[in-house]
């Protein structure tokens, strides 16, 4: 096969989009070829400006054409929708295909910007489950064996030297773990989107940079320090209040993971409803 004969082929195969004007105010993207990442998809801002400047009110879109896709055709659609609704535009969706509905839907179900936020729960999920159960464990036996008592006799304050240094610790590490799962996930996002979907480096750091913002990361960080605390006061709490036998011990670290749990649960969602009316 000669090369104007490959040329020709690809050119059939390449993706295109038309905007067909709708009378009165109205418009149809029209997608055709092979909506594929690795093939170089169309500028969404191109199409958002021209459907801007000519005043379109509805919009369509049809498919049919669209011979295969994977998540550059999501991706567009979805900056395309959302661009359109800040307009007030009222977009039709029965043309697109049945999968890249569902997914579109999906994707608008799901909360924006979670990479930052949300790499705060791995960390706090960890440091219940092994920190807090520890504190309540080691506080739980201390108290088995009269230490706390002792130190009590002996003027010393156990909140100031078995609580304190405990809380600090774990207030020093939450941060440092929210932004080691951050990265960790980042990277791994870029496996995928590299290795797996054909993006390349330079367009999937481009991607991550306009998806995420600082104020991500530094709400995330904020949320793991309070974190941390609860998570310290808990397995302490329960440490302290722990019985004096192997069983109360053992009851006292299942007590502090859950009551961690619970409360860092219901903390998570104070901050949800609070950053949600901030418009963070």
């Amino acid at each position: 096969m000669s090369a104007e004969l490959r040329t020709e082929k690809d050119a059939v195969y390449d993706p295109t989009l038309t905007v067909r004007r709708c009378e009165p105010d109205g418009a149809v993207l029209e997608f055709a070829g092979t909506w594929l990442s690795q093939r170089g998809l169309p500028e969404p801002a191109i199409t958002l400006g021209e459907l801007r400047s000519g005043g379109v009110r509805h919009l369509a879109f049809d498919a049919v054409g669209v011979t295969a896709w994977d998540s550059g055709l999501v991706t567009f659609v979805l900056e395309v929708l959302a661009e359109s609704a800040r307009w007030g535009v009222a977009s039709d969706r029965a043309g697109l295909p049945n999968g890249v509905r569902r997914l579109v839907a999906l994707a608008e179900a799901v909360p924006e910007r979670q990479t930052g936020r949300g790499g705060v729960r791995p960390p706090w999920l960890v440091r219940t489950g092994r920190t807090g159960a520890a504190f309540a464990a080691q506080l739980g036996t201390m108290n088995t064996n009269q230490e706390i008592d002792a130190l009590s006799t002996l003027g010393i304050s156990p909140m100031e030297f078995l609580v304190l240094p405990r809380m600090l610790a774990l207030i020093a590490m939450m941060p440092l773990l929210t932004i080691y799962s951050d990265v960790v996930g980042i990277l791994g996002g870029a496996v995928v989107g590299i290795g797996m979907l054909g993006l390349g480096p330079t367009q999937y750091l481009e991607q991550t940079r306009d998806a995420l913002h600082v104020s991500d990361f530094l709400i995330g960080i904020a949320k793991s320090v309070v974190f941390g605390v609860v998570v310290a006061l808990a397995g302490c709490l329960r440490g302290m209040q722990s019985g004096r036998s192997a069983a109360a011990v053992g009851l006292a670290a299942t007590s502090a993971v859950v009551t961690s749990i619970v409360c860092l649960i219901v903390l998570d969602g104070i901050f949800a409803v609070i950053l949600n009316v901030l418009g963070l």
